[in-house]
Parts: C-alpha cells; sequence; structure tokens
C-alpha cells in the first residue's frame, strides 16, 4: 500500500469516528492510560481494543495501566518493544482476520518505542494484498516537563527498519531530531564524524514548551554554536503539517544534491512518527533508532492535562501514488 495522505486531525474528528481497532500501550507511565480515559466518555462505537505492553520494565504505574485496560476490555499482548520482526507479526495476526477491505484505526503511541509504530507502518507500506483503504489516527499526549536523566548510553544506535548500514561513496547528511539529554545528540555527531555544514539541527520552539525548550538550549549549547545557523530549524508540535512539509522539503533538497540522508530523531516522539513516514515515502531516506534500549531508566511521566492531544491521521491507499 501507499501512503496517499498525512494531516493534522482533532480530538473532536476522531471522537466521531468508527473504528475498527483502538490500539493503546499499557507501559509504565501514567499518561498511558489517560487518552483513553478521556476518549471513552463520549465514544462508544464497539470495535476491537487491544493494549500492547512490555516483557520488561513492569515497574512505576505499569500495574496501574494493566487494571485500566483490562477493566476497560482491551485484549493484553505482552511482546518485545524492540523486535521488529515479531511486532509485524503481531500486526499482521491482529489485522488478517478482518474481512473488510478499508478499516479504521486508533494507535496511541504516547508510551510507545519508537520501533513499535515503526512496524505499524512498515506492515501497511508492505501489505498489498488485504485492504483498499487503511487510515490511521495516531495519538499523542505531552507529558509534563521534568528534568532529563543524566545518561550516555546509547544501546541502540543503527537504522530503524533494515538491520545493516549500506556502504555509499555518497557525502552523508545528518539531520537530528534534538532532544534535552545533555551530550546525547553531540556524541551522536562525533559518533558519525559528519562534518558541520553537513549537520541539520531540529528541535521544538519556545511557544510549545518555554521549559523544555531551555534545557534543550543549555544540554546542546557546543553543537548549537558549532552547526552554521542557517542549519537550525524550529518547529511546534501542534504544527503537523509545517512540520512535515519543513522536514520533506530539506530532504528532497538534500536527495537532489546526492547526498544520503540520514535522520536521527532523539526528541519528541511526534518528530520520530513524521521521519517514519517520509522514510516509508523515499527508500534512500535512513532513520536511525538511538536509544538504550532496555538498559534505559524507567520514568514516571505524567499527561499534561492542560494540552490536546496531537493526533496525525495517516491515510493508506491500495491504488493511490505515493504522497504525503
Amino acid at each position: 500500500m501507499k501512503i496517499n495522505y498525512a494531516s493534522h486531525s482533532s480530538f473532536e474528528k476522531a471522537t466521531n469516528e468508527k473504528f475498527d481497532f483502538i490500539i493503546c500501550a499499557s507501559g509504565y507511565e501514567k499518561r498511558a492510560s489517560y487518552f483513553y480515559s478521556r476518549f471513552c466518555e463520549t465514544y462508544s462505537h464497539p470495535c476491537e481494543k487491544i493494549s500492547l505492553s512490555f516483557k520488561d520494565r513492569i515497574s512505576l504505574s505499569r500495574d496501574e495501566n494493566d487494571i485500566f485496560f483490562k477493566d476497560h476490555l482491551f485484549t493484553p499482548i505482552v511482546l518485545e518493544s524492540g523486535n521488529l520482526k515479531e511486532l509485524i507479526e503481531i500486526y499482521s495476526e491482529i489485522f488478517s482476520h478482518t474481512n473488510d477491505d478499508s478499516i479504521k484505526i486508533l494507535f496511541d503511541y504516547s508510551c510507545m518505542t519508537k520501533v513499535m509504530y515503526a512496524a505499524l507502518l512498515k506492515y501497511f507500506d508492505v501489505t498489498n494484498d488485504l485492504f483498499e483503504e487503511v487510515t490511521i489516527y495516531f495519538v499523542y499526549t505531552e507529558a509534563l516537563f521534568s528534568e532529563p536523566i543524566d545518561t550516555n548510553s546509547n544501546l541502540h544506535n543503527q537504522p530503524l527498519l533494515f538491520p545493516t548500514v549500506e556502504l555509499t561513496d555518497k557525502k552523508i547528511a545528518l539531520i537530528v531530531g534534538l532532544g534535552y539529554e545533555k551530550g546525547k545528540a553531540q556524541g551522536l555527531i562525533e559518533h558519525m564524524q559528519i562534518e558541520n555544514p553537513d549537520t541539520y539541527l531540529f528541535y521544538t520552539s519556545k511557544s510549545n514548551d518555554e521549559q523544555f525548550y531551555n534545557k534543550i538550549i543549555e544540554n546542546n549549547s557546543y553543537i548549537l554554536t558549532k552547526i552554521p545557523e542557517k542549519n537550525h530549524f524550529q518547529y511546534e508540535q501542534g504544527n503537523t503539517t509545517y512540520t512535515l512539509n519543513l522536514l520533506e522539503s530539506l530532504c528532497n533538497y538534500l536527495l537532489s544534491k546526492d547526498y544520503r540522508v540520514i535522520i536521527a530523531p532523539l526528541g519528541p516522539k511526534l518528530f520520530s512518527l513524521i521521519s517514519i513516514l517520509l522514510y516509508i515515502k523515499y527508500s534512500d531516506l535512513t532513520v536511525l533508532r538511538v536509544s538504550p534500549g532496555i538498559k534505559g531508566v524507567a520514568i514516571e511521566r505524567l499527561p499534561n492535562t492542560q494540552k490536546s492531544p496531537n493526533i496525525i491521521e495517516v491515510n493508506f491507499n491500495a491504488t493511490s501514488k505515493q504522497q504525503i
């Protein structure tokens, strides 16, 4: 299937849809169940509900979330959150039993790993004979600001949807979605030995969350001064269409200059999702998974109840040309 479009949507529109599947993550953060606790207040259309949970890190609010999803009649599936092959097989098992040629999915990725939502997109990208149309509402609940954990452990530093890095004679351009962890982006750039003029930085604007923005600037001060200012791009999490167009335009420009383009999303999950969407569209792109994996520290994150959930509507079509 091909991506027909990806666009910003709203909570109100989602409540008026008739979903065939609702998929959430029963993680260790309190915000894992927050969206559905609000959504179910006004949504009553019958559908298949599934909660995905990790085999590891059963701590913090995990038991509480498991009970919540059980009480709301979700079918639990326990999995390895970083196993791409297993995840694609799980999605295949979930969706292959429906007889409909058009389905709608609500997918709350707030507390999922990159691999979990990358696998979903990859599954529909390679599935050509089951559906005529698939629409996925990707839902993200922002967390309240909390101080970053000091860690330099990046266990996984490899392409997200391919097991190996292909050798190439092309010059490499690196696009980094900055997070607020100190040294993480700098370590990656130094490890890959990318020249400063070929490195591009994306980070959220001050208007999105001033505390988060200030911490990004503070903990990435060295590379922000070393990378040319014209290679800095700010975006707002609430303006998905603008961010998608901005990143796609840069990728198109670099590909036209015969660069090999690598995107390393280290910050908000929204930027990770947009990066993966562009990877699905452009086979010449590489999206890196930079993560401590199971060695990562479980951190409690509370939902920001003052902000509406960020929702991206992605439509796959069996007959359309690939576009976004």
